[in-house]
């Protein structure tokens, strides 16, 4: 039997990949051994309690507790994620003198989760705007897990963030950078959050963690030292070469 994760990153009220991790599940197989459903960046909405969709429709949180009831599947939120977007479970409003808010069938959980799913999952499917991002399985693979970044600095760096997290419970991992995703190589780029950390000191923490494996496609006029330049053809090849991947 074919064990899965799934992986979401998006706002559930922006885009429709909720919906259709929803019916991905509602249509797999029996036989499909779910996880966990781990939400990630603003796809932690999903776990409020107090949603109000418009006359008719329900919630996409009422969506998920249906479809995770069915396939005995976990839903798991990033614990640092949720709180820096006001997402509390009872310890962690207990914790900041707040209100609870997290939706029944939710639970919080580190990072430590999603590197689990990392090294066990058959397959760790993520969900975009754009549809399932769909990874060629490799036979032989030099990495456990590929992020490949396409899009700017965020006020927090949980992209990098994620990476480290996984390269610490031993998955190997690398990142790939291009088109506006290129922007985190500038060595100048300092915190995006007043008080927050710099991609750039992130940066150099990397090799601690065994993480310093990145590429770059196409030339950048301000990029990381360590950093590897390859083409589209380049970025095919190391797809072939990793078990999983993540795409931001």
């Amino acid at each position: 039997m074919s064990r899965i994760s799934l992986f979401l990153n998006e706002s559930p009220f922006l885009y429709r990949s909720h919906i259709e991790a929803i019916d991905y599940l509602r249509a797999g197989d029996d036989n499909l051994i779910v996880e966990r459903v781990f939400f990630y960046q603003d796809a932690t909405l999903v776990a409020l309690d107090n949603q109000r969709p418009t006359q008719g429709q329900p919630s996409m949180t009422a969506l998920w507790q249906e479809v995770a009831d069915r396939r005995n599947a976990p839903l798991q939120v990033c614990i640092a994620n949720a709180i820096r977007r006001g997402l509390f479970d009872a310890q962690e409003a207990a914790r900041y003198d707040t209100r609870a808010n997290l939706a029944a069938g939710f639970e919080l959980t580190g990072l430590g989760d999603i590197a689990e799913a990392v090294a066990k999952s058959d397959r760790l499917l993520q969900f975009q705007p754009h549809g399932l991002v769909i990874h060629p399985q490799s036979d032989n693979p030099k990495w456990d897990l590929m992020i490949h970044i396409t899009t700017p600095p965020t006020l927090d760096s949980e992209v990098l963030e994620l990476g480290m997290a996984c390269a610490a419970f031993d998955q190997t991992v690398c990142f790939v950078f291009s088109e506006q995703g290129l922007q985190w190589l500038n060595p100048d780029l300092g915190a995006q959050r007043p008080g927050g950390k710099s991609p750039a000191k992130l940066f150099s923490a990397l090799n601690m963690y065994d993480c310093d494996d990145l590429f770059v496609v196409g030339a950048s006029d301000s990029m990381h030292a360590a950093a590897q330049v390859i083409d589209a053809d380049g970025l095919a090849d190391l797809r072939t070469r990793c078990r999983h991947y993540l795409e931001f």
